[in-house]
């Protein structure tokens, strides 16, 4: 059975990982867990997403923690489906982590791999387009973002962003804090606290 690979959407720089064997590989944001690291930053769990594939050849997929979301798009079906339990996969499928928008992998085969020809005169190493570069760049800097003092403000926007901050758990909080910080002023005014 030849390894699979995942490979990240060119809108999120679209770097290939594996190949993988038919082990299962993890995807989150806890590097010593998982063999595909994103930042936290992006609203990924530490541990987010499991993917394997079967000794028959069939691909499973799955949340690896209660409320990580993951959607899967079959080939040629542009809408997601929301993954809650094991589901099967096929090669040329993809699927997100956090959001139907947020960083999308498809899944592929590896190819038995034969040496390059050697380049005739001179043997020059290609360099990666500018394109390439820059999405790269824009992809550490975007990693990056989520270590610092800003980290905090950019998880905040992003789960703004993503409408995150509009479920029901988090109104309510934000009600709760109003109401508590108002009375609190309240009780400062009239002298009894």
């Amino acid at each position: 059975m030849s390894g699979f690979t995942l490979t990240l959407s060119p809108a999120w720089g679209g770097t290939a990982f594996g190949p993988f064997d038919g082990t299962a590989v993890q995807l989150g944001s806890d590097a010593s867990s998982c063999q595909i690291q994103l930042g936290s930053e992006l609203g990924v769990a530490p541990l987010h997403a499991v993917i394997w594939r079967g000794a028959d050849g069939s691909f499973g997929l799955q949340p690896a923690t209660q409320g990580a979301a993951v959607y899967l798009f079959s080939q040629g079906n542009p809408l997601a489906r929301p993954v809650t339990s094991a589901v099967q996969a096929h090669l040329g499928d993809a699927f997100a982590l956090v959001s139907p928008q947020g960083p999308r992998f498809t899944l592929g085969e590896t190819q038995a791999v034969r040496p390059a020809p050697r380049p005739m005169g001179g043997g020059r190493s290609v360099l990666p387009s500018a394109s390439a570069m820059e999405r790269e760049v824009r992809r550490q800097v975007t990693s990056r973002l989520g270590a610092g003092p800003l980290g905090g403000v950019n998880q905040l926007l992003h789960k703004l962003r993503s409408g995150q901050l509009m479920q029901p758990r988090y109104i309510l909080a934000g009600l709760v804090a109003l109401v508590a910080g108002a009375a609190a002023v309240i009780s400062q005014l009239l002298g009894l606290g």
